[in-house]
């Protein structure tokens, strides 16, 4: 899927930049966070967290959203009403 690629790459640019790349426990980065790039860094416990959102929960509520737009639009379709090409039709 592109979006959770974009996903990945967008909290592995965040991620390898800023993180470690040895455990530092003294600030609670001791979770090994990496995404297959053979490049892995150490994040805090919150931070793992956030990438797995990132990557498997945000992107079923966006794959939602995007077929509940579908529906949308086919309704519309179906009922003869024009298509949308502005956000303020959509509520019309």
């Amino acid at each position: 899927m592109l979006s959770r690629r974009f996903s990945t790459v967008a909290t592995g640019l965040y991620f390898y930049g800023w993180m470690p790349q040895s455990p530092r426990p003294d600030v609670g980065r001791i979770y090994p966070a990496d995404d297959g790039h053979n490049i892995r860094v150490y994040v805090a416990k919150g931070e793992l967290e956030w990438q797995n959102f990132v990557r498997y929960d945000l992107m079923t509520v966006m794959g939602a959203c995007l077929v509940a737009l579908g529906i949308v639009m086919l309704v519309r379709e179906h009922r003869g009403q024009p298509p949308i090409k502005n956000i303020r039709d959509f509520w019309s």
